[in-house]
C-alpha cells in the first residue's frame, strides 16, 4: 500500500504538471525547464545569504556603538595653531594627532590597577572606511549623547604665539561646565605639545598623571610632581581618594617614614570599605612594619567575614600574602578562580601562594598563565625568576632576567631579577651591584635586600651583608630564606648560638623550608656535631625530593 501511495502521488504530480517544492519553492516543468528553476533558487538561497550578512554587519555597528557609548570617550578636537605653525607644516591635524600621541604615551609609562577614566580620541579620527568616504563610531557615538542629552566630553583648546614663545590653553568640557587647563609655554612646539599632554591627562584623569611623575621622578627620594598631583586628586576626585592615598603611602614607606604612611593609609582604608582599591594591601603592610600585626590580623579577617565579591576576595587574599598566611591566601584565590577563570591578579596571587607553599611546578606553570594573561611588563618577574631557579631551569631564569632587563633597565624589578641569577651564577659582584641599584631604585622591593645581603656575605663581607638582612626584616613579614642567610652571616662572624637561634627562627617561619636545613646542618657539622648535622642535611634533602626542588 505504501509503494502503491508513493506512486500514484508521483503520477499525480506528472499529471500535473507540478515539480516537487525544492528549498520552499515550486517551479512547472522543472524537469523540462531546469534553468530557470535553478536560477531562482540560487537567487532565493543568494537573498538570504545577503540578508544574513547585511543584518551581522547592523549588529555589529550596533554593538561598536553601544561599546564607544559606555567606553566614555574625551573628544579631542582640532586645536588652532598660529598661521606661521601651519606655514611650518604644523597644521591643526597633525598638532592634534602629535597631543594625541604624547597622551598615550603618559597613559601608557604610568603604572597603575586602577580603571582608566574615558578614553582620548581625535574627534575627526574614523574607524571604518566605505567606498564614498569615512564612517566614525565616535562622531556617531557624539552624536547620540547630544540627542539623548548625554553629558559630552570635549578638550578643546589654542596655541597663541606670545612674544617670543608659543602658549597653549586648553579646556575641558563636560555638558555645561568647564574646567580651564593650566597655561603652558614653550619655545617651540616640540615641548609645547608634551607639556600638553600632561595637561590633558591632568584634566581627565590626573591619577594616572601621578603614576607617571612617579615613574619619572624616580629614585626619589623626593617626588615634587607627583606628590603635587596627588593632592589635586584629593581635592578635586574625592571618589579617587584610597588611590591617591595608596600612591602618597608607598612614597612614604618608601623612604621608610612608617608613622606618616600609616596615617595616610588609614585614611585611605577607611574611604575605600568596598576594597576596590589596593590601598587595603599597603595599609596591612604599614600595620606589620609598624608593630601591629594583630590590629591587621583583625581588620583582614573582619573584612573575610562578610558577602565578597570576586575583586574583594582577591583584595583579601593579597592582604593574608602580606600577613604571611599563604594557605589562607590560597583558598580565596581558588575560591575567586573556580568562578572567574581568567582573573589575573588573583592568578598571580594563586602563584605567589604555590611558590610559598614550595609547590614550585604548579607556580611556574602558574606564572606562566599570568603572563598570557596579562601581557607584556615586568609583575611577578622577580618571583618566577626565583621558582624557575627552584625547578632547576637556570638557563629560562637567566634568560628571563636578562631580557627583563635589557626591556626595562630602570625598574627595580628587573635589577632584582638580574641580581638573583647573577648569585646563582656565583658572580657575586655583579650580583651585589644590580642589587643596590634595585634598592636605591625602590627600597620596597624585597629580593633586593636579599640579594645584596646574599652577595655581600658570599664575598666574606657578614658584617656588612647582617644590616640588609636587618632592613629586609623590618620591612616585610619575615622571610625564611633571608633569616637563614642572616644565620650563615653570624656563623661566619663566629657568633654560634645566635646563629643556631636564626636557624630555629627560620624554622619557625616556614618548617617545610629545604634550604634552611641544609645549612643548619653545615652549620652543625662545622661545629663538630656531625650527627645533628648529618641527619639535618638528610632532612633537607628529603623535602627538596618531595617538593621537586633543586638545592
Amino acid at each position: 500500500m505504501a509503494t502503491e501511495s508513493r506512486s500514484g502521488l508521483a503520477e499525480g504530480w506528472q499529471r500535473g504538471g507540478v515539480a516537487p517544492l525544492l528549498f520552499g519553492f515550486g517551479t512547472d516543468g522543472a524537469e523540462q525547464n531546469l534553468l530557470p528553476w535553478l536560477a531562482q533558487n540560487v537567487a532565493a538561497v543568494f537573498t538570504i545569504l545577503l540578508s544574513i550578512v547585511l543584518i551581522a554587519l547592523l549588529a555589529a555597528l550596533l554593538y561598536a556603538l553601544w561599546r564607544e557609548l559606555r567606553r566614555n570617550t574625551i573628544v579631542l578636537d582640532p586645536l588652532e595653531v598660529p598661521r606661521e605653525l601651519v606655514d611650518r607644516g604644523y597644521t591643526p591635524a597633525v598638532v592634534t594627532e602629535r597631543l594625541l600621541n604624547a597622551i598615550h604615551t603618559i597613559q601608557n609609562v604610568a603604572t597603575t590597577q586602577k580603571p582608566r577614566r574615558g578614553h582620548v580620541a581625535l574627534a575627526q579620527q574614523a574607524d571604518i572606511q566605505i567606498p564614498v568616504g569615512q564612517l566614525s563610531i565616535k562622531s556617531l557615538a557624539r552624536y547620540f549623547r547630544q540627542l539623548l542629552e548625554f553629558p559630552d566630553h570635549q578638550v578643546t583648546g589654542e596655541i597663541t604665539r606670545d612674544g617670543d614663545a608659543f602658549t597653549l590653553q586648553l579646556r575641558h568640557r563636560t555638558g555645561s561646565q568647564m574646567a580651564l587647563a593650566r597655561s603652558r609655554t614653550a619655545a617651540d612646539v616640540g615641548p609645547l605639545i608634551g607639556a600638553g599632554a600632561e595637561e590633558v591627562v591632568r584634566l581627565t584623569d590626573p591619577y594616572v598623571l601621578a603614576s607617571y611623575y612617579m615613574e619619572q621622578e624616580l629614585p626619589g627620594p623626593e617626588f615634587p610632581k607627583t606628590t603635587e598631583t596627588l593632592q589635586y586628586v584629593i581635592e578635586t576626585r574625592p571618589d579617587e581618594l584610597p588611590w591617591a592615598c595608596n600612591l602618597q603611602g608607598l612614597l612614604l614607606l618608601n623612604r621608610h617614614d612608617v608613622d606618616g604612611a600609616l596615617v595616610v593609609l588609614r585614611r585611605g582604608f577607611n574611604a575605600d570599605p568596598e576594597l576596590l582599591s589596593p590601598v587595603s594591601e599597603e595599609f596591612i603592610t604599614a600595620l606589620v612594619r609598624s608593630g601591629r600585626a594583630d590590629e591587621a590580623l583583625r581588620i583582614v579577617d573582619a573584612a573575610a567575614a562578610r558577602s565578597l565579591t570576586a575583586a574583594q576576595r582577591t583584595r583579601i587574599g593579597w592582604c593574608n600574602v602580606m600577613l604571611g598566611r599563604y594557605r589562607l591566601a590560597f583558598r580565596h584565590f581558588r575560591r575567586v578562580l573556580a568562578t572567574r577563570r581568567r582573573h589575573v591578579y588573583a592568578t598571580l596571587g594563586l602563584a605567589v601562594c604555590y611558590w610559598r607553599l614550595h609547590r614550585y611546578r604548579e607556580a611556574v606553570s602558574a606564572f606562566e598563565t599570568f603572563f598570557r594573561l596579562r601581557g607584556p611588563g615586568w609583575t611577578g618577574a622577580t618571583f618566577y625568576t626565583c621558582a624557575l631557579l627552584d625547578v632547576g631551569r637556570v638557563d629560562d631564569a637567566v634568560q628571563t632576567a636578562e631580557d627583563l632587563y635589557a626591556r626595562y633597565p630602570d625598574e627595580s624589578s628587573a635589577m632584582a631579577s638580574l641580581a638573583r641569577v647573577r648569585l646563582h651564577q656565583g658572580r657575586f659582584p655583579e650580583a651585589a651591584a644590580a642589587a643596590e641599584a634595585g634598592t636605591k631604585r625602590w627600597s620596597l622591593r624585597a629580593l633586593s635586600w636579599y640579594c645584596w645581603g646574599e652577595a655581600l656575605r658570599e664575598q666574606g663581607d657578614p658584617e656588612g651583608a647582617i644590616p640588609k638582612y636587618r632592613q629586609l626584616h623590618s620591612q616585610e613579614t619575615p622571610w625564611p630564606e633571608n633569616v637563614t642567610g642572616w644565620a650563615r652571616a653570624l656563623m661566619q662572624l663566629g657568633s654560634t648560638d645566635e646563629a643556631f637561634a636564626k636557624f630555629a627562627e627560620a624554622e619557625q617561619v616556614d618548617r617545610e623550608n629545604a634550604r634552611n636545613y641544609l645549612h643548619w646542618g653545615g652549620a652543625l657539622r662545622q661545629v663538630g656535631r656531625n650527627g645533628e648535622g648529618d641527619a639535618m642535611i638528610a632532612k633537607a634533602h628529603a623535602l627538596a625530593a618531595k617538593q621537586g626542588m633543586k638545592l
